[in-house]
């Protein structure tokens, strides 16, 4: 059975669902909503995800720089 954003009752995504297990929200109504992912790439080994708190304007100016100096 599909699970529902306890907000709006719409189905949430299966995409959501195997990224976050446990989310009771959609990603309209969720926290998470806020935050910011960034791939960064190491070495020469394969990319790493960042995630940083999207008001965090000194966070994301960095992760956007190691995104950017990767590629």
């Amino acid at each position: 059975m599909a699970q529902r954003c306890e907000v709006c009752d719409i189905v949430i995504p299966a995409e959501r669902m195997e990224a976050l297990p446990n989310a009771t929200r959609c990603v309209k109504h969720s926290d998470t909503a806020r935050n910011k992912a960034f791939m960064v790439f190491g070495h020469k080994t394969g990319g790493e995800v960042t995630v940083v708190n999207g008001s965090n304007r000194e966070a994301i100016r960095q992760a956007e720089r190691a995104n950017r100096r990767a590629r």
